[in-house]
């Protein structure tokens, strides 16, 4: 059990950088560069290409990502911020309905990682 809890802590810093240089691209006006490394993010929390989430509906990545089980609530956090903020770009490139999807899948996430014992500690 360290060994996976070491691992997922690594995906999400990894991936929390990403999103962290991401906001930085987008804030210097380079959105395209900016999807591209939420992209990355993404892809390394679920060892997954993002376009196959796209196609899953939010119970549908819930299911995906405990694979019939519990969904680990520091990976739901980490993917639901990766996804809040990829909403957040799509939005303002005028692609509202790429970015409800991913703010549903968020909310379903974080709604999912809450729902079990003690994951409402992880997520504040």
């Amino acid at each position: 059990m360290p060994i996976e809890q070491d691992y997922i802590l690594r995906l999400i810093a990894m991936s929390g950088e990403m999103v962290r240089r991401a906001l930085e691209k987008t804030r210097a006006g380079q959105t395209a560069e900016a999807l591209e490394l939420l992209d990355e993010a993404v892809q390394h929390l679920v060892n997954t290409s993002p376009r196959l989430l796209e196609r899953l509906t939010p119970d549908g990545l819930v299911t995906f990502l405990g694979a019939g089980g519990p969904v680990d609530p520091l990976l739901a956090a980490s993917l639901a911020d990766a996804l809040d903020a990829k909403a957040d770009m799509l939005s303002a490139l005028g692609r509202a309905t790429e970015a409800d999807l991913h703010r549903a899948q968020a909310d379903a996430l974080r709604a999912a990682a809450t729902t079990q014992d003690g994951a409402s500690d992880f997520l504040g």
